[in-house]
């Protein structure tokens, strides 16, 4: 790659002389017709008139040192731009061809001579020029360039010379006009036909219809010429050789043709293997030149391709990539391709690698990379273990080295942290190579029973009904207060969030235990609060009270709003239930006997329930006695015999309750009034 540098810089050396030598040059002419340079004082003296609507024209260096500016056009009337020189007229005569609207003249060649192409230093004023342009040739044969454009001179485009302002030819005194005015160059292309015949003048016809169109100088370009160098190529099979074309004279654009394959088409041509090659060459004018070169060969010793590794010492198995450079194309002694290489060595090798560059030379190189042994490690475990069982210590041969996976921590194994199923643990060892291995483990880990169980899915009462008690998988074991077997007893277990188990062992010998609480609410305690509960049977209704409120009554006689009724409840004793549900649907009730006589025998006068109960009747020689207002009774026997008086009243709440007589028949009746109520006791023990 040295060397073709080398060889490219010198190449630079020789022909950059030629690519940046004269393009056009000037040529000796004459017949100008207006002098329009201010070389002396005056303005107006020194020139034939303005070139402008504005009476200005240019004036030289000279004329403008005369009043300390810097501008003006050189005194030597030299004017160069890159590969372009003109040569001005002297200031003293006339040196310019000014052409107002519709004006024809002519430059005449002092010297005919042949050229590739001419080129003017022109420009216009007052506005873009325009104009037709007609080469005639010592034969009189011609080339006519119609329909010429003229930038005004304080117009825009690619200058000659620029800023040199310009002066009234009545003041005299430069205008100071900063950057402008501007010359231009305005080329023609002579044909492949004329570029042998001597060009004898050159006529102008300003078309427009203000503008002025002003010529300063002609320079022409030589018919062109091209030189060829070229490069050798550098080793056995390359296609590194390279040649040139170098343009002298004639008018660029330049275009190229080369004989290669494919073709190629500029001024170089690359990539070329030992042979004869054909080219052909043109400038603006097209005209074709052809030659052709010969590349021949110059073995150079190839140097080695380098080859690095990201790793020279590795452990067995371990990736490691080579890296070659030097070459385009690459092949490795493992047979892949590419200018890298990923492997994993098990021994120490030398890898080769053979490569060829851009251009077809063939290079080689070499590494050797070390590879140490891994160690090895014995390492085992049980088969199976359930979710549940104890943890369990890992070991492993040599000792030193770490374990990894579900469930492992500092080097002991966790069933119920790893989780059921297969479970796999491993072991990393690494020596004193810094080689590592890793062995593994699996282990199953039994998943425990899935048990389906609940006591209830509802909340129960202390008084619910027991329970049979059902889980899945059956045939496991039942536990808890008010558990028997598979039966529990809400009542047993009592108020509250009680708990009970279920144990179950499967075919793995994994046990699980659920768990399920049962909500027992407490039973609502539920008392009457009606005394009342002896009736005749014509006696009226009465609602009947009891706590908490807002339950129900049922039983003989009673709406299940408590309204009793003996009449419809009939003679006897009739027990009347309430009951009453709590916010828990819990359940509490209390009974009471309500009793219902015909109250047929000894009453006689104002016997109501009204105003004198006496329950129950018949009774077993105890029963009270409850009236509405305040009176005195007095008990008699069946023989007349009187055994008490009562006295019922509002320190009493108007009843009384008589108790231990024997079996009989026995009389109540309001003392000291014989019109007064009179009532039959049944007694029967």
């Amino acid at each position: 790659m040295k060397k073709i540098l080398l060889l490219f810089c010198l190449f630079l050396l020789v022909e950059l002389p030629a690519l940046y030598s004269q393009t056009f040059s000037p040529i000796a002419t004459n017949n100008y017709n207006f002098d329009a340079v201010a070389e002396a004082t005056t303005a107006l003296a020194t020139t034939t008139g303005p070139i402008d609507g504005s009476n200005f024209v240019l004036y030289s260096a000279a004329y403008g040192a005369l009043y300390s500016v810097t501008g003006g056009i050189p005194n030597s009337g030299l004017v160069t731009s890159g590969t372009r020189t003109y040569q001005l007229q002297s200031y003293t005569v006339n040196n310019m061809c000014y052409l107002p609207a519709s004006v024809t003249d002519s430059i005449i060649f002092i010297t005919p001579a042949p050229y590739a192409g001419l080129s003017l230093l022109c420009f216009s004023t007052e506005g873009a020029g325009a104009m037709n342009v007609t080469v005639r040739f010592t034969d009189n044969t011609t080339q006519v360039y119609n329909n010429q454009s003229l930038i005004d001179w304080f117009g825009s485009g690619s200058s000659i010379i620029s800023g040199f302002d310009r002066v009234s030819r009545t003041t005299g005194v430069p205008a100071g006009a900063s950057g402008n005015p501007n010359m231009f160059s305005l080329d023609f292309v002579i044909s492949c036909a004329n570029r042998s015949k001597n060009v004898k003048n050159i006529k102008f016809q300003n078309t427009g219809t203000n503008a002025r169109d002003c010529i300063m100088a002609v320079s022409g370009a030589a018919a062109p010429s091209f030189t060829t160098t070229t490069n050798a190529v550098t080793c056995l099979g390359g296609t590194n050789g390279s040649a040139l074309i170098s343009p002298i004279g004639g008018i660029a654009p330049y275009s190229y043709t080369w004989s290669t394959s494919p073709a190629q088409n500029a001024s170089s041509a690359a990539s070329l293997s030992v042979g004869v090659y054909s080219y052909t060459a043109t400038d603006a004018g097209l005209c074709a030149m052809t030659g052709t070169i010969s590349i021949s060969q110059s073995l150079v010793a190839e140097p080695n391709l380098t080859v690095t590794a990201n790793l020279y010492t590795v452990c067995a198995g371990a990736s490691i990539t080579l890296l070659s450079a030097g070459a385009s194309s690459y092949t490795w002694d493992t047979g892949s391709n590419g200018n890298t290489l990923s492997i994993n060595p098990t021994s120490s090798t030398i890898f080769t690698v053979s490569g060829k560059t851009t251009s077809n030379c063939l290079r080689t190189g070499s590494i050797s990379i070390t590879v140490n042994a891994l160690p090895l490690i014995t390492f085992t475990a049980p088969a199976s273990l359930c979710l549940n069982a104890t943890q369990i210590p890992l070991n492993a041969i040599p000792a030193g080295g770490t374990y990894a996976g579900a469930g492992i921590t500092f080097g002991t194994f966790y069933p119920n942290l790893a989780g059921a199923g297969t479970q796999t643990m491993t072991y990393t060892y690494t020596d004193l190579n810094f080689c590592t291995s890793i062995a593994s483990n699996t282990i199953f880990v039994n998943p425990l029973p899935a048990i389906s169980f609940s006591v209830s899915s509802t909340p129960l009462c202390g008084n619910s009904a027991t329970l049979a008690l059902s889980a899945l998988p059956v045939g496991g074991t039942f536990n808890g207060t008010g558990v028997s077997g598979n039966v529990y007893s809400p009542s047993i277990a009592g108020v509250g969030n009680q708990t009970v188990s279920y144990t179950f062992t499967d075919a793995n010998n994994c046990t699980a235990t659920s768990i399920s609480t049962a909500t027992i609410n407490s039973v609502p305690i539920v008392s009457y609060q009606t005394t009342k509960k002896l009736f005749c049977i014509f006696t009226s209704s009465l609602t009947l009270n009891a706590s908490p409120s807002g339950g129900v009554f049922s039983g003989a006689g009673v709406s299940a709003a408590g309204v009793f009724n003996p009449s419809t409840a009939g003679v006897g004793t009739h027990p009347i239930t309430y009951a009453y549900t709590n916010a828990n649907n819990c359940t509490g009730t209390a009974i009471i006997s309500m009793t219902v006589s015909e109250c047929t025998g000894i009453e006689v006068q104002n016997n109501s329930a009204s105003s004198f109960n006496v329950y129950p009747n018949p009774n077993q020689g105890n029963f009270r006695v409850k009236v509405e207002k305040a009176i005195t009774l007095t008990l008699v026997n069946q023989l007349g015999q009187v055994l008490q008086n009562y006295t019922l009243d509002q320190s009493t709440n108007f009843e009384v309750q008589i108790n231990g007589l024997s079996s009989g028949i026995y009389f109540l009746s309001e003392q000291n009034n014989a019109s007064g109520v009179k009532q039959k006791i049944l007694v029967s023990n």
